[in-house]
């Protein structure tokens, strides 16, 4: 194997230490002692002002080291308190300042023991504080993509080609299995290899689709068991059809083995997920059982119902990458694309189409078959307004035997070099139709009526309903379907006297939060 030189997305260390305060770990040590941890918004911003000023100036990698082993202890700080609980919709509310300010302290600190790696290698360094850098530099890129999940924003484009680099370099130079010991909460997987599986099947289990919070116990849950999954080399005698699989070369974040175009590389690894599966499964009915899931990995304020639900749902994902069983839309073909609660409804409402004011959220794209658990969108336009992660999105397809509109909520967005953007979007199934809300305090036509829609579908013989209303908070990640009681005292749906008297309207909906 032939050992590379990571390119890592580092700023410049262009300014000297004269211009500083003395750049010492000993300096630096009291300044975060200093900061004003009653302000903790105040406190992140210089924190992150301060490591972004250091990674700008040239120290010595003695030094360095020393200096982001300061910034660990004041990162914990910051993480822990802004860190979505799971027993509440949130742990403290964050202003969009404040959730940037998050963000760039991670960036940050990975590109900490980013440039500590790179002077390493160039001084040709090697064993085990080597193998402690690229641990250091996963982990904390680990957490840039925890914070964009957590957030429902696209990560930095940069983030899975230096995972993938790191991970290489690590394997090549004989370093993945150095146990690194570091304690971190939540559990990270102490060997690089262990912690590169974790990351990977936390992406695996598309985590757009988990609640706020969930993921950080889903990734605690994987810093037990990620060495249960099998991270091969390929060969051509080996079946690959229990296995998806990610690509050391390219930016490419895990992917299934019946992906509608597999790359062909010479650093393809396999990534056999049975053994955790099975796993998972065991822990499952022993929570059916009456087992605590502290016992399994995952923390006391997870009760058992929960953790079978997120681990159910994450396994489901795994096992689709593995066979790609569920639902698709098999086209490759022009679609109509509509986005918005309000627009959707005014497509589906002739009659005041033509007025309709937000029917600039309209663009025609290609339906491509590359997205599992749902379909891709290739769209003509590359900045489209207010289209979102967690936004409900329409399209149709005349390639489709019986033409009529798709709803789906969007769940990732990609721009691609020629200006286009692709658009992963989870499918909801279901026939949709136009309906009205109205306040039953306030019964009456003209305002009083809100847009929305309403899903219908069969199960097990019996027709359910689903509302999406226009306006409220929908918690992002929880299922897309309501069952509708007969019985309620909120709201009237006026859908051609189909239900009347729906509870929880504001709960199921898709504004942005």
């Amino acid at each position: 194997m032939t050992t590379q030189i990571p390119q890592l997305h580092t700023p410049p260390q262009e300014i000297s230490r004269s211009t500083l305060f003395a750049a010492t770990p000993k300096a630096v040590k009291h300044e975060l002692q200093e900061l004003p941890l009653g302000n903790i918004p105040t406190a992140l911003q210089e924190c992150t002002k301060l490591l972004s000023l250091l990674n700008r100036t040239q120290i010595a990698i003695s030094d360095r080291i020393g200096i982001m082993q300061s910034f660990d202890y004041s990162y914990r700080v910051f993480e822990s308190y802004y860190r979505p609980s799971i027993s509440i919709k949130y742990l403290r509310p964050k202003k969009a300042t404040e959730t940037a300010n998050l963000m760039q302290l991670k960036e940050e600190m990975a590109n900490g023991y980013k440039i500590i790696l790179q002077e390493s290698l160039n001084s040709r360094q090697g064993g085990r504080s080597l193998a402690t850098h690229i641990y250091m530099s996963l982990y904390y890129l680990s957490h840039c993509l925890l914070h964009c999940y957590d957030n429902f924003q696209q990560h930095p484009s940069y983030i899975w080609s230096e995972i993938n680099q790191l991970y290489f370099l690590a394997e090549s130079r004989h370093l993945h299995q150095v146990t690194v010991g570091q304690v971190f909460e939540p559990v990270t997987a102490n060997t690089s290899s262990d912690l590169f599986k974790q990351i990977l099947m936390l992406e695996g289990a598309n985590p757009y689709q988990l609640n706020s919070g969930e993921h950080w116990v889903l990734f605690n849950y994987l810093g037990h068991w990620s060495k249960y999954v099998m991270l091969d080399q390929q060969f051509e005698s080996e079946g690959t059809d229990n296995a998806f699989m990610v690509d050391l070369n390219h930016a490419d974040k895990p992917f299934s083995n019946h992906s509608h175009q597999p790359p062909q590389s010479a650093e393809l690894r396999l990534i056999n997920s049975k053994k955790l599966i099975s796993l998972v499964e065991q822990h499952i009915h022993s929570l059916s059982s009456g087992s605590s899931s502290t016992s399994i990995g995952m923390p006391a304020a997870i009760n058992s119902e929960h953790a079978i639900d997120l681990l159910q749902k994450a396994s489901q994902c795994w096992q689709q990458l593995n066979y790609r069983q569920d639902l698709r839309i098999p086209v490759t073909a022009m679609a109509g694309i509509v986005w918005g609660i309000h627009s959707i409804h005014h497509l589906l409402t002739p009659s005041t189409i033509e007025t309709d004011p937000h029917n600039q959220q309209k663009t025609t794209g290609k339906m491509m078959n590359e997205s599992h658990g749902g379909f891709c969108l290739r769209l003509s336009q590359s900045d489209l307004k207010n289209l979102y992660n967690g936004q409900v999105i329409a399209t149709r397809s005349d390639r489709q035997s019986h033409p009529h509109w798709i709803l789906g909520i969007v769940r990732w967005q990609q721009n691609t070099p020629n200006s286009q953007k692709l658009v992963g979007v989870e499918y909801i199934r279901g026939a949709i139709r136009p309906i009205k809300l109205c306040p039953q305090d306030r019964p009456g036509p003209g305002d009083n009526y809100r847009s929305g829609l309403l899903v219908t579908q069969r199960n097990n013989g019996r027709q359910q309903h689903s509302v999406l209303a226009a306006s409220g908070v929908y918690n992002t990640g929880r299922e897309m379907h309501l069952d509708v009681p007969q019985q309620g005292k909120q709201y009237d749906v006026r859908a051609s006297e189909l239900l009347t008297r729906t509870p929880l309207i504001d709960r199921f909906s898709f504004q942005a939060a």
